[in-house]
């Protein structure tokens, strides 16, 4: 069902959990780390009332989606109000198949009249977006945005910018990706790429798919001369979302006869890896 991480819960993190439900959930709270999940559906909330999603890191998702959701001011007509208040300071890096939806603030002024002053806020700002394999459009909306060292298998344009008079214009700041088709924005990207040579499976489905073949286009062109894609930069997408914590690989307990108690003591022998 609908998972909410309310404002007073600052710092949470969400590692290796997986929503089946295909549910909306809700994050009001700051400084949230959402690391190695699988098919959430967030909503970052943003309001005067202490509800705002800034300084959230996702990292090492697959398959989630964040959309910015705007609160209103008015009393009489929430759907002709605009709050001035921005989710800032965001880290989206080494994710596969996220979907990151700048535009839902805009849906606010649809079927409304709007008189007087209007404010002028997008509805997020600096925000770093890193080492991302994404298989479609990618709209950005917001203010001192950074994408770089990604992979766009989109069989068209990818990169857009999204800007609008009445809320908004988007800022970018894009280099060093990778797309199959042109990127549409940015420098020193690698363009009109095939999409079959990028992963070591043609097609990929499963996320182990999506590593880069050994001659892959992708290896060392992001930022810094990294990989692009998911399975590129320092701390590179965990495949199936395994938890940072130690791991019980093998254990064994000796094979002598008898009850053991507490006096006669069992030898187990437990072999542990190292995740982080």
């Amino acid at each position: 069902g609908t998972l909410t991480i309310k404002s007073t819960a600052t710092a949470t993190e969400l590692n290796g959990l997986t929503n089946s439900e295909n549910s909306y959930s809700n994050i009001e709270a700051q400084n949230v780390k959402v690391s190695g999940c699988l098919g959430f559906q967030f909503f970052l909330k943003r309001a005067a009332t202490g509800e705002n999603a800034s300084g959230g890191q996702f990292l090492k998702n697959q398959s989630c989606s964040f959309r910015f959701s705007a609160y209103s001011t008015s009393p009489v007509n929430p759907a002709c109000a605009y709050t001035p208040y921005q989710i800032e300071n965001l880290v989206f890096k080494n994710n596969r198949n996220t979907f990151l939806d700048w535009q839902n603030s805009a849906g606010i002024w649809s079927g409304c009249i709007v008189g007087g002053g209007i404010l002028v806020v997008p509805a997020i700002k600096n925000v770093t977006i890193s080492n991302e394999t994404n298989q479609g459009n990618f709209y950005v909306f917001g203010e001192n945005v950074t994408l770089h060292s990604s992979i766009f298998t989109y069989p068209t344009t990818p990169i857009i910018l999204y800007s609008n008079s009445t809320i908004g214009v988007s800022s970018l700041a894009a280099s060093n990706n990778v797309c199959t088709t042109a990127c549409g924005y940015g420098n020193n990207n690698v363009e009109n790429v095939t999409a079959s040579n990028i992963f070591i499976v043609a097609s990929p489905s499963k996320d182990e798919d999506y590593r880069l073949s050994p001659t892959s286009p992708a290896i060392g062109v992001g930022l810094g001369g990294v990989d692009a894609g998911a399975f590129g930069g320092s701390d590179p997408y965990r495949i199936s979302g395994l938890a940072p914590i130690p791991q019980i690989t093998s254990y064994s307990k000796n094979a002598s006869s008898g009850v053991y108690t507490a006096t006669t003591p069992m030898t187990v022998t437990i072999s542990v890896r190292g995740n982080n």
